[in-house]
């Protein structure tokens, strides 16, 4: 009888510690897989390193890319809770930066970098992240916010763009020379390139009582250091789009 019972005892507690390791291997299993899955993830995309990372509404982004001053393979990983949602490919450039800011109520992700070439061009990008997708509400390298610009010089030693006239004499004098004569009448039908955007910055306007965007593309003549100054323009989100509402010209006085 006593040997029965410790018969039974021993088959019940044999069926547990097996329930118990089989348990605690599946959960093995699931925490082998989990990583795995990274592994994986992190081998079909090079990850870097992790440059910075902020709280956007329910999400933590993360910045990764590799190098030590140029950095490459840049990206956004999209968290929440702990949990990988997606990653976004970025511009590649130096300084990478990502910030959060409120535009017409809005909080929206800002990105940047640098290409560091002599046009002293960036990369400017504005995001809304959501759990499933993104929406691009603005790029500086799309065309859409590089929109052509009709420019001419004229007589009297002026330059029009669009409907703005500007007087050029600030002109360096041997480029000046080139396009007008002593009585500063056009003599060489000189082309105005206006390039893509180049700068952007997030300003804040007091009376509308939110950010705005102001944009920057250089203006040159015969040579690229010939820059005779900025078409800038002001846009104002309107919980859709970036539209631009001011467009006006800009002289560098004093490199800083």
């Amino acid at each position: 009888m006593k040997n029965k019972v410790f018969n039974k005892l021993f088959l019940t507690f044999g069926y547990l510690l097996i329930s118990v390791v089989s348990i605690y291997a599946q959960s093995l299993n699931s925490v082998f897989k989990t990583d795995s899955l990274h592994k994986v993830l992190y081998e079909n995309k090079t990850y870097g390193s992790c440059l910075s990372s902020i709280n956007y509404k329910d999400y933590s982004i993360f910045l990764y890319g590799s190098g030590a001053t140029f950095i490459e393979d840049t990206y956004l990983l999209i968290k929440q809770n702990g949990i990988d949602l997606y990653s976004i490919s970025v511009p590649e450039g130096y300084d990478p930066y990502i910030g959060k800011y409120k535009f017409n109520e809005k909080d929206l992700l800002f990105y940047s970098s640098q290409t560091g070439g002599s046009g002293g061009y960036g990369n400017y990008i504005l995001l809304d992240i959501n759990e499933n997708n993104y929406e691009i509400l603005f790029n500086s390298n799309e065309k859409r916010n590089n929109t052509s610009i009709s420019a001419s010089f004229v007589d009297d030693g002026k330059m029009i763009i669009d409907d703005l006239i500007i007087d050029v004499n600030y002109m360096d004098k041997s480029f000046y020379g080139m396009i007008f004569d002593e009585h500063n009448l056009v003599k060489t039908k000189v082309e105005i390139n206006i390039n893509p955007i180049s700068t952007v910055f997030i300003c804040y306007n007091s009376a509308l009582k939110t950010n705005f965007l102001l944009t920057f593309r250089s203006i040159t003549a015969i040579a690229e250091v010939n820059r005779l100054g900025y078409v800038t323009q002001s846009l104002y989100f309107d919980g859709h789009e970036f539209i631009p509402y001011i467009t006006d010209f800009s002289i560098l006085i004093k490199n800083i």
